[in-house]
């Protein structure tokens, strides 16, 4: 009668994903200067000292400020889009927001608590803290 066949589709979820381990791939970490992924010359350890995880924290900040920046919204019009009115919007960072008054801004950043005794909560990048 022209109906729907009821059939079952069985997908290996093994074979989707890449079997290799962690230890087995270099670890890599992204260089701001060069643009690029350059290998980590040192080990990993079980007990980093603290600034590793400060370091950690700047290093996935770079990544996602870069993929950010490849979206489309934050992408720069060519030449011959700029006499039309395309939407374009520009990253800032929080020490140029110093004096702009009444503009609409848009910053890339991180929410944190300083002093978690009176809970403030403070907005903060790389070039400042408000």
């Amino acid at each position: 009668k022209g109906g729907a066949t009821n059939t079952k589709v069985h997908f290996v979820v093994d074979d989707a994903f890449d079997k290799t381990k962690h230890q087995s791939r270099p670890p890599l970490s992204w260089d701001e200067v060069h643009g690029k992924f350059v290998r980590r010359s040192r080990a990993s350890c079980l007990t980093p000292p603290a600034s590793a995880k400060m370091a950690m924290f700047r290093e996935r900040f770079f990544l996602l400020r870069r993929r950010v920046q490849r979206n489309k919204l934050f992408l720069k019009p060519a030449l011959e889009q700029i006499g039309r009115s395309s939407t374009y919007c520009e990253l800032t960072e929080i020490s140029a927001l110093l004096g702009c008054v009444g503009e609409a801004k848009y910053i890339l950043c991180m929410i944190s608590t300083v002093d978690h005794e009176d809970g403030r909560v403070y907005v903060e990048d790389l070039s400042g803290t408000v």
